[in-house]
């Protein structure tokens, strides 16, 4: 009896195994978990204006906390991810994103009436692609930095609470 469970226990492992090896490539082909705020910050540093060339048509899974919401003239939000780092003991390093959530689902998010708002200072978990490298975000407002600023589209969102 032993025997049987074992061998059966094993076989299930093997197989499981198995099949998420042959399901790895698909996703990663089409989502890219090395983004964060911070990599695609430097990368805009050292892109010029426009696509970044090699983000390809994987979205990312970026992690950070909500600095400010604009709103769109076509109704949309613009998000603008920070994440930061210590540089030593007494300065932090900011990186900074701007994602636009366009479509009409992601209102709530950003309604401050709703009980899904996320306010600034909100941490988000967000699914984004097509990053544009730009000297102001496309909101309209003025980058208040000299570097170049990364936008995204928005494919999805969820709040960290």
């Amino acid at each position: 009896m032993k025997r049987v469970v074992c061998l059966a226990a094993f076989s299930i492992a093997l197989f499981g195994a198995s099949a998420q090896r042959a399901a790895t490539p698909a996703f990663e082909a089409a989502v890219d978990f090395s983004a964060s705020v911070k990599s695609l910050s430097e990368a805009a540093a050292r892109a010029g204006d426009g696509p970044l060339e090699s983000a390809g048509p994987k979205a990312f899974i970026l992690y950070g906390t909500v600095a400010s919401l604009t709103a769109l003239d076509d109704g949309g939000t613009s998000v603008e991810l920070i994440s930061g780092e210590w540089q030593g003991d007494k300065a932090v390093r900011l990186y900074r994103v701007f994602v636009e959530f366009r479509d009409r689902r992601f209102a709530p998010f950003f309604d401050k009436e709703s009980p899904d708002y996320c306010p600034a200072g909100t941490k988000l978990i967000v699914a984004a692609r097509a990053p544009v490298v730009s000297a102001a975000n496309s909101g309209g407002a003025a980058n208040s930095g000299a570097a170049p600023v990364v936008t995204l589209a928005g494919l999805s969102l969820r709040s960290v609470r």
